[in-house]
């Protein structure tokens, strides 16, 4: 009897777990980035950028290639929700300058 007892309460915890749970990822939101804001980004990759220093001399940057990415970002751990970002950057640099552009720039709490 008093097996029987926890089997009965083992199945219908196991039934409320299941009822729970929501099977398959779910998707939140698609953000992806528009002509205007990949303009923000004013290179394509493979330029000579020149900036004048606080000293008055001029150092000169290349930029390297520009990537795209569209990524599926989980909206946390333990969660089968997700949202759909695209992204752009690119590095400009030197032997002793880098540079990091990114867009989209917004901290991802604000989407």
């Amino acid at each position: 009897m008093k097996s029987l007892k926890i089997i009965v309460i083992l199945i219908f915890g196991f039934i409320i777990m299941l009822n729970s749970c929501e099977f398959g990822n779910k998707l939140t939101g698609e953000y992806y980035l528009t002509d205007e804001m990949k303009d923000a980004l004013p290179y394509q990759g493979g330029e000579k950028v020149y900036y004048r220093l606080q000293d008055g001399l001029q150092t000169m940057l290349e930029a390297g290639e520009r990537y795209n990415k569209v990524e599926d970002i989980p909206e946390g751990m333990n969660t089968n929700e997700y949202y759909i970002l695209e992204r752009e950057y690119m590095w400009i640099d030197n032997d002793s300058i880098s540079i990091y552009y990114h867009l989209p720039v917004v901290h991802l709490g604000q989407i």
